[in-house]
């Protein structure tokens, strides 16, 4: 019979060809080996690159799987939740109702309604810190200040009318108060877990060492630190959108809230014939006269151009200010920064009286000493109740008998840089 070589090429009958055959298997079984050694060899190269992949894959793994358990373990914990919401519900006592149904009165701090306001504009005053700043604008009526607004209140409009008035009343903020309501420690069932003082220092009971009720004085430090002062108006610039105002007791930058007119028959009904307060309200300043050595009034009268721009060069209105601020600082909390040096004024004997106070004006820094009044100083220093360099106030002629007559003594006015513009 006939047969085919592995070429495919047809042999006749009765002639075969053992030894090609032979050759031919031969050649095909290396082919097999010389394959099976490729495999082994890709096998193992295929092998040592998967080998730090796979400890990537297993880390990835074990990430997915914490995903998976942390997801059922919130899956499982909003389960709970359901089922206590469900549980408040049935009973009618739905959380949101509940809140709901809660007096507004009773509310803490936390859960107190917010309205947000916007400023129409800010005051730019010769105050330039807080403790410079008077605490009431009608004892310092020589204190002028500018209320620009901002563009948005369209004050070329806005304004209209308002020249007709004489007072203006300010609402503010104290943005200038570092002690705001923080979280108390204490446990004050008044306080709705907010560290509120409900007791204050006032200056005319720290004699007395006693404190008033937060909301009988008029301390900065407020639940809401909203200021209001009534001022006088000057001028009316509606083209600038600015009013000049005098009796202003801002700190210079102060927001505005809103402005509103001076109404007599309403904002004083009666005349004030029957009015009350307190005993410690009535007494009367212990500041009786400022007075002003020949040095520090030609060191006033030399720097009110340069650095008292907002007066306008008047320098008498500007000593009329600091006199009037030295007074009511000196009536609640002076800044003492030093002690008079040995060899100055010799006659003033008492160590309390050497403190030298510090108090700011726009761009002047004044220092000045608290002493005794007498009524015929025989001080070397001193000059009569009419000259020029003195302020006499009007002081009542009753006064409590541990409150002493005090008078203020300014020594020198020089310029200071504000670092905190």
């Amino acid at each position: 019979r006939g047969w085919r070589t592995m070429s495919g090429d047809a042999k006749p009958t009765g002639e075969p060809s053992i030894g090609r055959a032979a050759r031919d298997v031969l050649a095909f079984s290396c082919g097999i080996a010389v394959g099976a050694a490729a495999l082994s060899l890709c096998s193992a190269a295929v092998s040592a690159v998967f080998t730090g992949v796979g400890a990537k894959g297993r880390k990835r793994r074990e990430k997915v799987k914490s995903a998976e358990e942390l997801e059922t373990v919130v899956q499982a914990l909003k389960r709970q939740l359901e089922d206590k919401q469900r549980k408040i519900d049935y009973l009618g006592l739905s959380i949101k109702e509940d809140k709901k149904k809660q007096p507004r009165t009773k509310g803490t701090h936390a859960s107190a309604e917010e309205h947000p306001m916007k400023t129409i504009g800010y005051m730019e005053s010769p105050w330039p810190d807080r403790r410079s700043t008077p605490r009431q604008g009608s004892l310092v009526p020589s204190s002028v200040g500018r209320l620009k607004f901002l563009p948005y209140v369209h004050p070329t409009v806005s304004l209209d009318d308002v020249e007709d008035f004489s007072h203006l009343w300010l609402v503010w903020v104290f943005h200038k108060n570092t002690k705001g309501i923080k979280p108390s420690k204490k446990k004050d069932p008044f306080s709705g877990g907010m560290g509120l003082r409900a007791k204050i220092r006032v200056p005319r009971l720290r004699i007395h060492k006693k404190k008033a009720g937060l909301f009988s004085t008029r301390t900065p430090h407020r639940p809401n630190p909203i200021g209001l002062s009534l001022c006088k108006i000057i001028r009316v610039d509606k083209k600038k959108g600015e009013i000049l105002l005098s009796g202003v007791d801002l700190v210079s930058g102060t927001p505005i809230l809103d402005v509103k007119p001076y109404i007599p028959y309403s904002d004083a009904p009666g005349s004030l014939t029957n009015t009350r307060v307190p005993s410690w309200i009535r007494a009367p300043a212990a500041i009786a006269r400022v007075r002003w050595t020949e040095e520090a009034r030609k060191q006033l009268s030399s720097l009110a151009f340069g650095y008292l721009k907002i007066f306008e060069g008047n320098v008498e209105v500007a000593c009329n200010t600091l006199a009037e601020a030295v007074t009511n600082e000196a009536i609640g909390r002076p800044l003492s920064i030093q002690k008079l040096p040995p060899d100055a004024h010799p006659e003033v004997s008492d160590d309390e009286e050497r403190k030298v106070y510090r108090i700011r004006m726009e761009g002047v820094e004044a220092t000045y000493l608290i002493l005794r009044f007498q009524q015929d100083s025989s001080l070397t220093f001193a000059t009569s109740g009419e000259s020029k360099n003195d302020k006499v106030l009007n002081v009542e002629k009753e006064v409590e008998d541990d409150v002493p007559l005090k008078e203020i003594l300014m020594l020198s006015v020089g310029n200071f840089i504000d670092d905190s513009t």
